[in-house]
């Protein structure tokens, strides 16, 4: 009985020890807007890969996803 009860345990112990490494800021819950940029220095030309949601009053929310300029913020086509 013992051994039956083993396997449980540990499936529990595995569940429910999961740490949620994703800490959320409490400022960007107020704010309406979230952005996130990520840099690629090493390409050629080198550039920034933007990703960006606008929250609006009504349940309403805009996405948008962009590459721009490091250094210059110019939008690349």
């Amino acid at each position: 009985m013992k051994l039956n009860l083993l396997p449980l345990i540990a499936f529990a112990l595995i569940l429910f020890s999961c740490k949620d490494d994703d800490e959320v800021n409490p400022e960007v819950l107020t704010q309406n807007h979230w952005e996130k940029v990520i840099q690629d220095t090493n390409s050629d030309p080198p550039y920034e890969l933007v990703y960006s949601i606008d929250f609006e009053a009504g349940g309403k929310a805009y996405y948008e996803a962009f590459f721009r300029e490091p250094d210059t913020k110019t939008l690349l086509h």
